[in-house]
């Protein structure tokens, strides 16, 4: 029987200060010295001001979870997959893989530190107010994943304590740059010899944050933690996921043979219950109806109280970036104003949120009824469709999917029988009810002007049934 993995990690660093953390999804579970001198910082600590779903607080009451928790169980899961990879693969497989307790804690610091450079309102802010604000860079593509890494970089540098850890546990250069490759979805270079071969051990970026598939334990958390606090029951069992996989060599798309994580092939219509979650979240949650009017009403008011505040700005300079957090809501509204400025504007379209003043929804339409390729004319040309004047409605786009866009999510998953051998998926075997399209999208129309709902309803009624 498999031992205890916590019980076994804390006789194994007994001279060491662990501390115990009671998660309402994961129970309590143990934190090593090294990330409980991350958790008690300024950089991290911000997280509990930042709220998992966004606005989606706003919709569901239940949805009050933050950064900080989904952090520390990400963490948690980080730590157990490579750890039960680790047993599985000396006890049970007979074939052991260099899994060193330094590439643990590596990927458990990488999965605590995954989240650390999100903005105010979790996505909300490198989502559709930084792609509106006049400081977004298209080219630089700014995302939270890059914010993550400098954060971390920066929280090392200002607290002794982390840094102390850090050394104590031969976290060196070559391993914080192993950490931020981890949380960027990127490769570095790290080779093993496994049955007379040097091959890179990929399987180090496949637990955080897998570019390959999504199958990672940053999803495995915040499925199980939102659909626990939005109401929705989640059927995929992670548990189950990290005792039917293994690490095997297997060819890359340039030839070359690398370690990677193969599952087995059991396991596929498991997997895919588990983009079944991700598509029912996006439905029922993330761009929930609701959840998107309030969203345009923040995002306007963060837009016009942008230069004021440096909302946009602070991702450029971590020590603002360290107090930008989602009080920002309350910090404009507490903002003396007499002029009537953007800030009073601002503080307008707060109120409206406070009270419940949302825009009306007028329903949804398909995409395809505007146009394959809506680039920005999506407001103008869904209008034009609709017979109405656009300074009267806003409207979203609406995008629906497995994880991968129109691909098969479990294309890149790689498979293996119960002998260790590669497997293909098997995909129009598996059942005639699994899908074949994995993506749909739609347009939502909102009215903006009070007066105006009854027309804009009824010119949505009156597209053909086919197109609706």
């Amino acid at each position: 029987m498999k031992p205890k993995l916590n019980e076994q990690l804390l006789q194994e660093h007994s001279t060491m200060t662990w501390k115990s953390f009671h998660d309402s999804v994961h129970g309590t579970i143990m934190l090593h010295p090294v990330l409980v001198a991350i958790i008690d910082t300024p950089q991290f600590q911000r997280l509990r001001d930042i709220k998992q779903l966004g606005v989606g607080y706003w919709v569901f009451p239940g949805a009050c979870h933050n950064r900080f928790e989904h952090s520390i169980g990400t963490s948690y899961l980080c730590g157990e997959m490579l750890t039960t990879l680790k047993y599985l693969h000396q006890h049970v497989y007979k074939d052991p893989i260099d899994i060193t307790d330094k590439d643990i804690l590596c990927v458990k610091i990488a999965g605590l530190c995954h989240d650390l450079g999100h903005g105010p309102f979790s996505h909300l802010f490198d989502g559709p107010f930084f792609k509106r604000c006049k400081n977004f860079d298209k080219e630089e593509k700014w995302t939270h994943e890059q914010g993550s890494c400098e954060l971390f970089d920066y929280m090392i540098k200002q607290n002794e304590g982390v840094r102390e850890n850090l050394l104590e546990n031969g976290i060196g250069e070559h391993e914080k740059k192993l950490i931020k490759a981890m949380i960027l979805g990127e490769n570095k270079e790290i080779k093993t010899n496994y049955r007379g071969q040097s091959l890179q051990k990929q399987f180090l970026f496949e637990i955080v944050s897998n570019k390959a598939t999504g199958i990672d334990c940053d999803k495995f958390d915040y499925f199980a933690r939102d659909t626990h606090h939005a109401g929705i029951r989640n059927s995929f069992d992670f548990n189950r996921y990290f005792k039917n996989v293994r690490i095997l060599p297997v060819k890359n798309d340039e030839e070359k043979m690398e370690l990677r994580i193969c599952a087995r092939d059991k396991e596929e219509s498991n997997l895919y219950e588990l983009f079944h979650i991700r598509w029912t979240l996006h439905r029922q949650v993330y761009q929930h109806k609701t959840v998107q009017n309030v969203e345009e009403l923040l995002v306007r008011a963060m837009l016009l109280a942008d230069e004021k505040f440096g909302i946009s700005s602070s991702v450029k300079d971590m020590e603002k970036c360290t107090l930008m957090t989602d009080s920002i809501f309350y910090r404009i509204l507490c903002l003396n104003t007499d002029d009537k400025d953007d800030i009073q504007k601002a503080q307008e379209l707060l109120r409206r949120i406070q009270k419940r003043d949302l825009y009306d929804f007028c329903g949804e339409i398909n995409q395809n009824i505007v146009n394959d390729n809506l680039g920005e004319d999506v407001l103008s040309k869904t209008a034009e469709k609709l017979g109405v004047d656009k300074k009267d409605i806003f409207v979203r786009k609406s995008t629906f999917n497995f994880g991968k866009g129109i691909e098969n999510p479990l294309k890149e998953m790689k498979f293996c029988d119960k002998y260790g051998a590669e497997t293909k998926p098997q995909v129009s075997n598996l059942s005639s009810l699994l899908p074949r399209s994995f993506e749909e999208s739609r347009i939502r129309i909102y009215c903006k002007t009070k007066g105006q709902e009854k027309k804009i309803n009824e010119a949505v009624k009156n597209l053909p049934m086919d197109q609706t």
